[in-house]
């Protein structure tokens, strides 16, 4: 599995997917460190060789925490514009990159104020290949916290269809998607899962 995954991340450096390995060099948390995932210990996940930082889920699911692993958005209200005005932008990223403080000391989640949704090649990442895992949630490693068995919103659009959003399904039994598919699209009005990411974006290519 380490090979695949291996051979998955050349091809996606190679491709223009991901970005330099440069990018992750030089952070605190990752040197002297063998493993690829890193916990932050404050609710987040470093990963060592992309340099992405990722949210950690929990199933605690205190009234209005964003962390909570069963909780759904929608990216889209449902209207004609296929815009990100649905609870996935105006209530998950908005819980987690507000700076409440009023002397300024950054109350954002971790400290940070600039957590995003990861898109279509940045959440392929921490898909457990190869895919179908037979075993899910098919997430790469336990490090990430409770992980729903189920689609995740990406950021990435649909190029054919402006009121779709490509997803990625952690859940290889196939619903609500085709089975096995690992990535699809779907209704931006429909409600899935959500794990915020932050650092260098991915490039996406054309054609999604």
């Amino acid at each position: 599995m380490k090979r695949f995954f291996g051979i998955l991340l050349s091809t996606l450096a190679l491709v223009g997917l991901m970005p330099s390995l440069a990018h992750a060099q030089g952070i605190p948390l990752c040197a002297n460190q063998s493993k690829h995932w890193v916990a932050g210990g404050n609710g987040t996940v470093t990963d060592c060789v992309t340099g992405l930082m990722w949210e950690q889920k929990d199933s605690t699911c205190a009234t209005g925490d964003p962390h909570c692993v069963n909780t759904h958005y929608t990216w889209n209200i449902g209207d004609a514009t296929g815009n990100a005005n649905g609870t996935l932008y105006t209530q998950f990223l908005a819980a987690l990159n507000t700076d409440a403080s009023a002397l300024g000391v950054g109350t954002c989640f971790a400290n940070y104020c600039d957590w995003r949704i990861p898109n279509i090649a940045e959440l392929q990442t921490i898909l457990l290949v190869p895919f179908p895992c037979s075993t899910p949630p098919c997430i790469v490693d336990p490090v990430f916290g409770p992980t729903a068995a189920s689609p995740y919103w990406t950021s990435t659009s649909s190029k054919l269809n402006p009121g779709a959003a490509w997803i990625v399904n952690f859940n290889d039994q196939g619903y609500p998607v085709a089975p096995f598919a690992a990535v699809s699209t779907l209704g931006k009005d429909e409600a899935f899962a959500a794990r915020a990411v932050r650092g260098y974006a991915f490039a996406i290519p054309g054609g999604w």
